[in-house]
């Protein structure tokens, strides 16, 4: 579902404050942004910058604009857009686009220990360490009308991003910054259509060395062979087995509609509870804390979940993101769900 409003009539700098709740897991999203929007009549106007616009090429669709953080990676290339107004100034403008150490795994188990503050599961990106991947420099000379410039860029892997414009005068100093961030994921995102899309999630139910033993698997028929043995090992019947199968993957693809940060919504923790446990019967916020109910008795421990949010969040750091409280108390509690799971149990027994 798209929304459009304009409500924006005259040139200016903008905050636009969004929230996005769903109604089945009153579950609340919030995202701002802050936009410019430029005056190209201004007689008075030296140099204008516009914000940064991401589209994305690909054979099959043609272009698309940008309108959300993660990028399925079915694209052919990725091309950034902006304008800039100059009228009497020699500019030069800098393209950067930069990658940056983030957290790809999805969730540890619930028995084990809870992410310290230094580790980068817990920060989610190091913003203090970009990798440039790509910096291209321009010198612009007085032009009497707007100039828009657009840079394409290919082959980019999984990974946490950041395009920026920086325009300085010929003295080098800067005048202008704008930058835009965006992370790029799988081809088939939030979906699961592939081998690969079926074997990662099974992380959750699987020991570390046996899904590394899966994941190792590069042929696609193979890893799709390997994932339905999984499957059907210890289900007893092809039809629980199928609806069991359709299940877990539904809950997989729920979770990256409804808590996909700079990750994959199934790998995140809400995500790792969500698709284990389904949704929960009551949902209560206090500030940093969040609590799943899955009962009503709201402090029966076998029942309940506690989630933080860590003190990450900065101008950059824009995610409602929440860690579950781990403890060896749940050690019984998630082992039986998994092979709850293994077994097709689920079907019929849930929390």
């Amino acid at each position: 579902m798209e929304y459009h409003e304009f409500f924006v009539d005259r040139p200016g700098d903008y905050r636009v404050d969004v929230a996005f709740t769903d109604r089945n897991t009153d579950k609340t999203t919030y995202y701002q942004k802050y936009v410019s929007v430029l005056d190209f009549s201004d007689e008075n106007s030296e140099v204008e910058l516009s914000d940064p616009v991401l589209f994305i090429k690909s054979e099959e669709f043609g272009i698309e604009t940008v309108k959300h953080y993660n990028i399925p990676a079915y694209f052919d290339s990725l091309s950034l857009n902006y304008t800039i107004l100059n009228k009497s100034e020699e500019l030069i403008i800098t393209t950067t686009l930069s990658k940056f150490v983030s957290d790809s795994s999805f969730s540890r188990p619930l028995p084990f220990n809870n992410y310290s503050q230094s580790d980068l599961e817990f920060k989610g990106i190091d913003y203090s360490k970009p990798r440039v991947i790509q910096t291209i420099r321009r010198r612009l000379f007085e032009n009497p009308g707007p100039i828009i410039f657009e840079l394409n860029f290919t082959d980019l892997a999984r990974g946490n991003y950041r395009a920026e414009v920086s325009v300085e005068l010929a003295s080098g100093r800067e005048i202008k910054n704008q930058k835009v961030d965006f992370g790029i994921v799988g081809p088939n995102f939030p979906y699961v259509r592939s081998p690969l899309d079926l074997a990662e999630p099974l992380g959750l139910l699987m020991s570390e060395k046996d899904h590394k033993k899966l994941m190792d698997i590069k042929d696609p028929d193979r890893l799709k062979n390997a994932v339905d043995t999984y499957w059907l090992k210890n289900i007893s019947t092809k039809q629980r087995a199928k609806d069991t199968i359709l299940l877990f993957y539904e809950r997989v693809e729920e979770a990256n509609k409804l808590f996909s940060t700079y990750k994959e919504g199934w790998k995140t923790d809400q995500g790792m509870i969500y698709i284990l446990f389904g949704r929960p019967f009551l949902i209560r916020r206090n500030l940093d804390r969040l609590q799943w109910s899955y009962t009503t008795n709201l402090y029966d421990n076998q029942s309940n979940f506690f989630f933080i949010r860590p003190n990450t969040k900065s101008i950059h750091f824009g995610f409602d993101n929440y860690l579950v409280e781990r403890s060896q108390f749940y050690y019984q509690l998630y082992y039986q769900q998994i092979r709850a799971w293994e077994t097709g149990v689920i079907l019929f027994d849930t929390l």
